[in-house]
């Protein structure tokens, strides 16, 4: 399969050969409880805070427990892979705090910001590991 990085240059990727198609559906932010594991790509503030971008409830945790680490969508972004211990209603939307191996972090999620999650898709003749995919009109954000 060939396709274009976010800086436009084409890339050839082999798909295993027991690849799952994933595609995605809405949740919201009331779909969101303690004791979910979720993956948020955010940008921290000048006030230090993690303003989510989109976030996504996986059916169960990582094997590694979640991490935190810099992302390449923009500057000062963030990928957070974490279990939900708090969700709490704010103003504009829910501040999330999580936790993962070796660390923990909030998060502010705006009533605007794509929740989602993973749903089976329809693999056809292709064949893959994972690959998330644009389905009724919900465009993977990350």
């Amino acid at each position: 399969m060939t396709v274009k990085s976010r800086d436009s240059q084409s890339l050839l990727i082999t798909l295993a050969a027991d690849v799952d198609i994933i595609t995605l559906v809405k949740k919201s932010l009331a779909d969101i409880k303690p004791g979910d594991f979720v993956a948020s790509t955010g940008v921290k503030d000048k006030d230090g805070k993690i303003h989510a971008i989109e976030a996504r409830v996986f059916p169960k945790a990582t094997p590694d427990g979640g991490r935190q680490f810099a992302w390449d969508l923009m500057p000062d972004s963030v990928m957070t892979n974490a279990t939900v211990g708090t969700a709490v209603k704010a103003a504009q939307g829910a501040v999330l705090h999580v936790t993962f191996t070796g660390g923990e972090s909030e998060y502010s999620i705006g009533t605007e910001v794509p929740i989602l999650a993973n749903a089976p898709g329809d693999d056809g003749t292709v064949t893959a590991a994972r690959l998330y995919a644009e389905k009724d009109g919900i465009k993977p954000p990350m």
